[in-house]
């Protein structure tokens, strides 16, 4: 029986029981997050967070809401991080994520594109708009 999309992202958000999921410590590596100075080089580089974990899946697409959370895809789901670098949870992901976009016109929805897939989850803070 072929789904249509609508039906695989209903049924793939009903497996989401509880998806945000307490961080695990892990002891950073260097990462340079750099400043971005006035004639628009980079500067200042520093440790964000080190994302590399015994999972599958490498950082990739990244988005930012308006209270400056950072969402980034990576082993296992979306990793949500706080504007200093504190991993907030993750929105686990029945398969690995590829990227994402804030969507809908409230821009409250979060499309993720994995492998075979691309999944939707509302968020409580809208992200930021391009336009």
């Amino acid at each position: 029986m072929k789904m249509n999309l609508k039906t695989r992202l209903k049924a793939a958000l009903k497996s989401f029981k509880n998806p945000v999921t307490t961080p695990k410590p892990v002891t950073p590596k260097p990462a340079p997050e750099p400043s971005v100075v006035l004639d628009g080089t980079l500067a200042n580089g520093r440790i964000f967070y080190d994302m590399n974990v015994k999972k599958t899946g490498l950082p990739d697409g990244m988005k930012v809401d308006l209270q400056g959370h950072i969402y980034c895809t990576g082993a296992g789901g979306v990793w949500v991080f706080d504007r200093e670098g504190n991993h907030l949870g993750t929105i686990v992901t029945p398969e690995q994520p590829a990227n994402c976009a804030w969507g809908d016109e409230d821009w409250q929805s979060l499309y993720i594109t994995a492998q075979t897939s691309v999944y939707k989850i509302k968020v409580n803070i809208p992200g930021i708009s391009l336009a």
